[in-house]
């Protein structure tokens, strides 16, 4: 994994072009990958074994009926055996994310082993953010359970640079030098909000333009309403699948 060495003006330096920039749905998909990869050949240590298989037992049954993980991991192993021709770049705002539904999913499938399914669904975010508070306060508490304090551990995601296995094989790029401003809305960039396409899904496009991308990679289907658009106002080219994904790298 790499980080940083970006030029003044905030643009990737020409020598790493072009490049593809993984958007957070692929980059969740990758961290899962991953961290199914670790349990599936033993390769973490044995503290985190049993911890990894009960946290993601739901979610890898669950994608190993999807030939799409199988591709995603072909991807990574392609970014970390170094064979691509290509680098895959996330941006800071991918991490946030990436914490965002790992401690979400990692409570979830808690939840539905301590009760139901359907008591699951009945939980909204915000109550699913009341409850990770709860969770982080039952610290302080010096009576508070192992159980807890490993719970509290397996929702925290562990983002260190050099420990994180979940973003092995990606270049994670600051994003500097970069403005937001009206004209950038009124010239066109409003178009995208016309096609339903969210706030944080726009800034993705607009940090992947403002590296130098000439490749965005996302599973969003809104994003397919908006491929002429990518390409003609910023010049770039969407990918929509593992196996795209795979052919470009």
């Amino acid at each position: 994994m790499r980080h940083g060495n970006i030029n003044s003006d905030g643009s990737l330096p020409n020598k790493l072009l072009p490049v593809v920039y993984f958007d957070s749905c692929v980059l969740i998909d990758y961290f899962i990958a991953a961290r199914r990869s670790a349990v599936e050949t033993n390769d973490a240590d044995s503290s985190q074994q049993d911890l990894l298989k009960d946290d993601f037992k739901c979610v890898r049954e669950l994608l190993k009926q999807q030939s799409k993980l199988e591709a995603v991991l072909r991807i990574r192993d392609k970014l970390i055996d170094n064979k691509a021709r290509k680098i895959a770049v996330i941006s800071p705002l991918c991490i946030l994310e990436l914490v965002e539904t790992h401690a979400e999913e990692i409570l979830r499938e808690n939840i539905a082993s301590a009760t139901s399914a359907k008591g699951v669904q009945k939980i909204g975010k915000k109550q699913i953010g009341q409850l990770l508070k709860n969770l982080m306060e039952s610290l302080t508490d010096a009576s508070t359970s192992n159980s807890l304090k490993r719970l509290v551990s397996a929702t925290a995601l562990d983002i260190n640079l050099q420990r994180c296995r979940g973003l092995y094989g990606l270049y994670i790029a600051n994003i500097s030098s970069f403005n937001l401003t009206f004209d950038m809305v009124n010239q066109g960039l409003a178009g995208l909000s016309y096609l339903q396409i969210g706030a944080a899904d726009i800034m993705h496009v607009l940090f992947a333009h403002h590296l130098g991308c000439a490749y965005f990679a996302s599973w969003d289907e809104d994003f397919k309403r908006a491929t002429n658009f990518l390409n003609n106002k910023y010049g770039i080219q969407l990918l929509s699948s593992a196996e795209q994904i795979l052919d470009v790298l």
